[in-house]
């Protein structure tokens, strides 16, 4: 018959167990504080991911499932969480929408799941690069893949083939930016234009240079989005600034700009003085983006520019480069640029120097570009002075044009901008 053990040793034996209970719950208040802390970090790194599960979204990709799996995922992104289509602008939405469709039917019936969707795009877009290998159709490819970390983020952090294929592709194109517009060029196809009659192209480049303005928002522009100097509501720190509101701009809606050139100012206020008839919410600028390019490319090639890469955006980068130039500071530039980040200005400043040290000229194109400026700035004057003929000047310019251009294809028509 077994004892029952002393009162020393039962004594030993509850010591023993309150040592391992105790024990085993600092091993477990380790794991439940690790956990915590794995959880604040997922919090911190991806809000949305803990909201609940009735509210996540899921992608159950598999073997068996087909492109009709890929469209459900896709289309219950937009349906459990609309505001996603919120982030970026309708018309972006729909270049997305539609790159996408585009890949979607060349996949055709093909299963496509989470392991071979990289193989997939990366194939497609190394078919696009086979078709066609211009830039345009790379931005193609990239808004394919974009439209598909837009609807479905987690994939952003994946894909590596397909993003190696479209670095691939960026690295096969030479890039060929935008020629910068100098003080001398800009009053030179100024001229042109005004010689061709084009008023408002040549207030609109005039406009974009002196505010860094991209095309979209020049010509977007209202009457009742500009305020000329003295009116109240630039404040009373503004100066002689001519102040203009950017109602939608790339980096955000309701922005605002100072026009403090005075060759800019002159011509938008006679500009907006020949036309005050019109509607105050009516655009400043009657032009289409296409029309507005169009008639850059013709001003250019007046003045035998034709080698050079003017676009819309030459505007912008030139006013840029000139102010910095001139010493303004790289906060005051970007500021008045509207940019988001200091990478894109740093690139403006940096490459748009080097561009301009590569310009060539010959000295029938200096010429002409001198003759277009003086024109161009001796119609500045006359607009500050609200002046409605040179006649005298006119004439002179007529003999100096027909020495440069031969063909004189545009004859002068002096612009009436004091009217």
């Amino acid at each position: 018959m077994a004892h029952p053990p002393s009162s020393a040793k039962r004594s030993a034996w509850s010591d023993v167990a309150a040592v391992a209970v105790r024990a085993i719950e600092r091993v477990e208040g380790r794991r439940l504080l690790a956990a915590k802390r794995h959880t604040a970090r997922s919090r911190k790194r991806c809000p949305r991911a803990h909201l609940g599960a009735n509210l996540r979204v899921k992608c159950h990709f598999s073997e068996n499932e087909g492109l009709s799996g890929l469209i459900t995922d896709l289309r219950l992104a937009y349906e459990r969480y609309p505001l996603i289509k919120e982030t970026v602008k309708p018309s972006t939405r729909k270049t997305y929408e539609e790159a996408l469709t585009a890949f979607l039917s060349c996949v055709g019936n093909t299963n496509l799941n989470k392991h071979n969707l990289d193989m997939k795009l990366a194939d497609y877009f190394q078919t696009m690069y086979a078709d066609n290998c211009a830039p345009g159709n790379r931005q193609n490819a990239t808004n394919t893949l974009c439209a598909i970390f837009h609807r479905l983020p987690h994939l952003r952090s994946k894909l590596p083939y397909a993003r190696k294929v479209l670095d691939g592709w960026r690295r096969t194109l030479r890039p060929h930016p935008a020629t910068p517009l100098t003080k001398r060029m800009l009053h030179a196809l100024v001229g042109a234009l005004l010689l061709m009659d084009e008023h408002e192209a040549a207030v609109c480049l005039a406009v974009s240079w002196a505010g860094y303005l991209r095309a979209s928002e020049a010509l977007g522009l209202r009457r009742s989005d500009i305020a000329l100097p003295g009116d109240h509501r630039l404040g009373d720190v503004s100066g002689a600034a001519l102040g203009i509101l950017i109602r939608e701009a790339k980096t955000g809606p309701e922005q605002f700009v100072a026009l403090r050139d005075v060759a800019a100012r002159n011509l938008l206020s006679a500009f907006l003085r020949q036309t005050h008839s019109h509607p105050t919410d009516s655009k400043v600028f009657g032009l289409t983006y296409s029309n507005y390019l169009r008639l850059l490319k013709t001003a250019a090639g007046l003045l035998d520019l034709q080698h050079l890469r003017i676009t819309t955006h030459s505007a912008r980068i030139g006013g840029a480069l000139y102010d910095y130039l001139q010493g303004q500071s790289f906060e005051t530039i970007a500021i008045t640029g509207r940019w988001a980040s200091s990478t894109s200005v740093q690139r403006y400043l940096t490459n748009g120097r080097g561009q301009l040290m590569t310009l060539k000229f010959s000295k029938s194109q200096t010429r002409g570009i001198d003759l277009a400026a003086e024109y161009a700035e001796i119609s500045i004057v006359a607009a500050a002075k609200r002046v409605n003929s040179l006649s005298l000047w006119q004439e002179q310019f007529v003999v100096k044009w027909s020495h440069v251009n031969a063909s004189n294809k545009y004859p002068p028509a002096y612009y009436s901008l004091g009217s």
